[in-house]
């Protein structure tokens, strides 16, 4: 599972052109770090496995797919989380019960919903930084 933060800077300055590179950059960290607690691992691999490249946030756990869109994998055929050897699992219509506080399915999403604000004002304050000195 991977997020991507993008400010569209065509046509600004070069100071505003790294003001917003450093701005994509502080901006994941802090969504990754904001997104922590929605994260769903009951080991901690999960979230132990997010990193920031750049201005993407990767969660490269073996399942963070699976539990960012939070429904059960089960066989084709048998329908059971117990896939048959060689068998291709599928997303089932049943979610999955997360054993940790606060987690969810979307945990992007819901870290948006708790931290949009925050989040557009260290963008603005990244994007503004040093201008008040040209």
């Amino acid at each position: 599972m991977r997020a991507v933060v993008h400010i569209e800077r065509w046509g600004i300055s070069t100071h505003l052109r790294q003001n917003a590179d450093r701005a994509e950059r502080a901006l994941a960290a802090r969504m990754l770090v904001d997104m922590d607690a929605y994260v769903p691992s009951r080991s901690g691999a999960t979230r132990a496995s997010a990193s920031v490249q750049g201005n993407r946030i990767v969660y490269r756990g073996p399942y963070a797919g699976v539990l960012y869109r939070g429904r059960v994998q089960v066989d084709p055929e048998t329908r059971s989380p117990y896939a048959r050897p060689g068998v291709r699992k599928v997303a089932s219509d049943r979610k999955i019960k997360y054993s940790r506080p606060g987690a969810t399915a979307y945990w992007l999403t819901s870290a948006k919903r708790a931290k949009l604000r925050e989040w557009q004002l260290l963008v603005a304050k990244e994007v503004t930084r040093g201008l008040d000195k040209k």
